[in-house]
């Protein structure tokens, strides 16, 4: 809400919403793009969408190729909120890359390549940095858990000793949503899943997990006020109705599970700043 906030308030000018993850965190990017264009309030947006096959692994509807298909990464700018933008870029390497930037400059970017162009966008005290490893189950997760843990040590500890403080950015933290796959845990099984999505349009997830093992991983390593500044959970152990359904059930129908999280974790960050505006005038 805009309200109270058109006239002098200018400290949100500019501030950039940095999606870092897989593919499930691309959804939430989309939910978010979805729900500002219905309010009107897109500026300009940019997706770098594939010029090669897309890998669509059986899902119904998969555009595979050009304009609505996949794409590596995304950025919105709204017309409100003083240009707010919202970027999505994938994980890869970036904590990695970005520990040792900091180490080195204490200073954090992100180069978005646009046709020709590129953009290098550096991060300011304003902006916040969303996280996600992911739901790929690769070797170096363990690896990735700790280079996570020791970037977002060095990010608090800089800010708490005020080094390059108007170079922290925030760092929170969204937890891996859950899959509902028909296994013990939810989570894909390699061999576990025979049928296609083409050849069966029965969802065959499980409608419910007691526990979202990467979850519980996630929550039990990052510590909020150690390692990270804030932690979004989904929470969505009861969602397995709500996905693709077939061989998918990772990801989410949309509109669906998705534009919750979305609008979850703008509440979230909402919330953290006007509590840390508050604390800073008390």
């Amino acid at each position: 809400n805009d309200e109270n906030n058109n006239n002098n308030n200018n400290d949100h000018q500019q501030t950039k919403i940095v999606l870092v993850g897989d593919s499930t965190m691309r959804q939430v990017f989309i939910a978010l793009a979805c729900r500002f264009w219905l309010l009107n309030d897109i500026q300009s947006y940019y997706v770098d969408w594939a010029m090669d096959q897309w890998p669509c692994h059986g899902t119904p509807n998969c555009i595979s190729k050009g304009n609505h298909s996949g794409f590596h990464v995304g950025h919105i700018e709204l017309k409100s909120k003083h240009g707010l933008q919202f970027f999505y870029i994938e994980p890869r390497i970036v904590v990695e890359r970005w520990m040792q930037k900091w180490n080195e400059t204490q200073r954090l970017d992100f180069t978005l390549k646009q046709g020709g162009s590129a953009t290098t966008h550096t991060l300011t005290s304003k902006d916040i940095l969303v996280y996600n490893i992911g739901v790929h189950d690769i070797k170096g997760r363990t690896l990735i858990y700790k280079q996570l843990i020791q970037f977002g040590h060095s990010l608090l500890q800089s800010r708490r000793e005020r080094i390059g403080n108007n170079t922290v950015p925030t760092l929170a933290y969204m937890t891996t949503i859950t899959q509902h796959f028909p296994t013990e845990t939810g989570m894909f099984m390699p061999g576990s899943i025979h049928k296609s999505a083409a050849q069966s349009s029965k969802n065959s997830c499980r409608d419910n997990v007691t526990v979202n093992p990467r979850h519980r991983d996630e929550v039990s390593k990052l510590r909020v006020g150690e390692t990270i500044d804030l932690l979004f959970e989904p929470h969505d152990e009861l969602f397995g109705g709500l996905h693709v359904g077939g061989d998918d059930c990772t990801h989410y129908c949309m509109p669906g599970a998705p534009d919750s999280f979305a609008t979850r974790l703008l509440f979230t960050l909402s919330d953290y700043f006007a509590e840390k505006k508050n604390n800073a005038t008390t």
